[in-house]
C-alpha cells in the first residue's frame, strides 16, 4: 500500500519552554493547531472539581486585543476557522483548523487566549456550562450518565471517579480569581504543546510558532494524583431514569497508555466492537436481536484505563442483554484468540492508521497529546506494535482484564425490582468461564 506523502512529525522547543510539533501534510488543503495542556480533572483537588473545564470555556470569553467573545471568534471566523475546546482527565486541549494562508495569523490569535484572557461575563459561562451539566442528570438532579457512573464506581473519591465537568455547587461557587489562580498555574509554557499540521514547510511554522507563543510565560506543574487500587467487584448499581430504554454498561479497570501490552488491549476491542462482522454485534444484535446498537471502546490515560461495554434495550430486556455481554466477554477471556479473527482486526486497524494522514486535525492532535505525554507519535511506530501483537498475548490481556473481580455493571433505565435483583445476580455469579459464547464467533471468524 502506498502511503500518502506525509513527513514524521519534527519537534523544537521555544526559549519559554513550550514544545512545538509540525507535521508536513502536503496532500492536504487545510492546516489544524492544536494546544494541548497536560491538566485536566485529575489535577484538581475536590474544592476546584470543574474549575479546569470553567477555565477552558472562559478564556475563550475575550482577550486584551479582543475584548469579548464575539471579536474573538470573528477574527478566527475571518480567517476560515472555528474555535473548539476540550477538557479531558488529563489534558485540555484548544484547536482551530484553518486553510495554509491564514496559519500565522491564526496563531497570533490564539496566543491571545493564553496570554490576556479578560474573563469577564461569568455569569454567563457559568449558566452554559450549568446547562452542560443538566444533560447527565435527570429531573431531580440525580446523575444518569454512565460514563460518571462507572467511573464513581471504580475509582471512587479519586479525581478519575469525579465528572469532569464538575457540580452545579462548585461552578456557583466560583469566582474570577479562581480562574485567574488557576490559570496562572497551569496555562504555561512547560505545562504545554503546540501541534500543527498540514501543507506547511516547517521552517517557517515553527518561526511562526515563536514569534506568537515566544510570549507565552514558562513554568511547569506538578504530575497529577496517582491512580488508586480499583474498587474489587463484581458490583451492579442501577439508576432510575424515565427514558424509553435502558443503558446496559459494563466497565473493567486496564492499563495505561504506557504499557507494553496496550496494543494488544486495543485489538482485543476491536475484537469486541469493529464493524458489523465484529462479535458483539454479531451475537447481541444479528443473533440474538436483543439492541439496537452496542459497543465497545477505551477510556486510556497513560497509568490506568477502563474497558468499557455497552447496550441499550427495553427495559424488561435489560439482565438478557447483561448476559449475553458477560457471555461475548468469558468467551473471549476463556480464549483461545482465533488467529484470523485478529489478523482480521489488524488489518482495518492499521487502514485507520493509514487513513489518519487524511485529516489534519486528528494529526495535529494525535501529536500534541503523543508529544505531551511521551508515547510513541510516528505512524510506523504505531504500525509496528500493532504488527507484533499475537493471538496468545491478546488472550493474555483478555484473562487480565476480563475477569470477575473487575466487573462492574451499572444501569440507567427504568427496570423493576425483579429485574435489578436478576442482573445483581448475574453479575454477581459471572465468571469468564462459566459458558462459552454462543455466537459463532471463533470457528467462522472473518477471513
Amino acid at each position: 500500500m502506498r502511503r500518502p506523502p506525509a513527513a514524521d512529525p519534527t519537534e523544537r522547543s521555544l526559549d519559554n519552554g513550550l514544545r512545538v510539533v509540525v507535521s508536513p501534510l502536503p496532500h492536504l488543503r487545510t492546516v489544524s493547531v492544536v494546544v494541548a495542556f497536560g491538566v485536566g480533572s485529575r489535577h484538581e483537588p475536590p474544592e476546584d472539581s470543574g474549575l479546569t473545564h470553567l477555565l477552558e470555556h472562559m478564556v475563550y470569553r475575550g482577550t486584551e486585543r479582543f475584548p469579548s467573545a464575539y471579536d474573538l471568534n470573528r477574527a478566527i471566523e475571518a480567517l476560515g476557522g472555528d474555535l473548539d475546546g476540550a477538557t479531558m482527565s488529563d489534558a485540555t486541549t484548544f484547536a482551530v483548523t484553518i486553510p495554509p494562508a491564514s496559519l500565522e495569523s491564526a496563531l497570533d490569535v490564539m496566543s491571545e487566549v493564553f496570554v490576556s484572557p479578560r474573563f469577564e461575563q461569568l455569569e454567563v459561562e457559568k449558566r452554559i456550562v450549568r446547562e452542560e451539566i443538566l444533560e447527565g442528570l435527570d429531573e431531580d438532579g440525580a446523575c444518569i450518565d454512565a460514563d460518571d457512573l462507572s467511573r464513581a464506581r471504580i475509582w471512587g473519591d479519586h479525581p478519575l471517579g469525579r465528572p469532569i465537568i464538575g457540580s452545579e455547587e462548585r461552578i456557583d461557587a466560583f469566582t474570577v480569581a479562581d480562574l485567574r489562580r488557576h490559570f496562572e498555574r497551569v496555562f504555561v509554557a512547560g505545562n504545554a504543546v503546540l501541534s500543527i499540521a498540514g501543507p506547511i514547510d516547517p521552517e517557517d511554522a515553527f518561526a511562526a510558532a515563536a514569534r506568537a507563543f515566544g510570549r507565552l510565560r514558562g513554568g511547569a506543574i506538578e504530575a497529577p494524583l496517582a491512580p488508586p487500587e480499583p474498587h474489587a467487584g463484581p458490583a451492579a448499581s442501577h439508576v432510575e431514569d424515565t427514558g424509553s430504554q435502558t443503558t446496559v454498561r459494563v466497565a473493567f479497570p486496564a492499563f495505561g497508555e504506557r504499557d507494553p501490552r496496550c496494543p494488544a488491549l486495543m485489538l482485543l476491542v476491536r475484537i469486541l466492537d469493529d464493524g458489523m462482522s465484529a462479535r458483539l454485534h454479531r451475537h447481541l444484535i444479528d443473533a440474538q436481536g436483543l439492541a439496537y446498537d452496542a459497543w465497545a471502546g477505551l477510556d486510556l490515560h497513560v497509568d490506568c484505563g477502563v474497558l468499557d461495554v455497552s447496550g441499550t434495550c427495553a427495559h424488561e430486556n435489560a439482565p438478557a442483554l447483561l448476559r449475553e455481554m458477560l457471555a461475548v466477554l468469558g468467551d473471549l477471556a476463556a480464549g483461545p484468540i482465533d488467529p484470523d479473527e485478529l489478523e482480521h482486526v489488524r488489518r482495518r486497524h492499521l487502514w485507520d492508521l493509514e487513513a489518519s494522514v487524511d485529516d489534519a486535525a486528528d494529526v495535529a492532535e494525535h501529536a500534541a497529546l503523543a508529544t505531551l505525554f511521551d508515547l510513541p507519535r510516528t505512524l510506523d511506530a504505531m504500525a509496528e506494535a500493532i504488527r507484533r501483537v499475537t493471538p496468545e498475548e491478546v488472550g493474555a490481556v483478555a484473562r487480565e482484564v476480563l475477569k470477575t473481580p473487575g466487573l462492574h455493571v451499572v444501569t440507567v433505565g427504568m427496570l423493576s425490582r425483579k429485574r435489578r435483583s436478576e442482573v445483581d445476580e448475574i453479575a454477581r455469579k459471572w465468571h469468564p468461564e462459566a459458558r462459552p459464547c454462543s455466537s459463532p464467533s471463533r470457528s467462522d471468524a472473518p477471513r
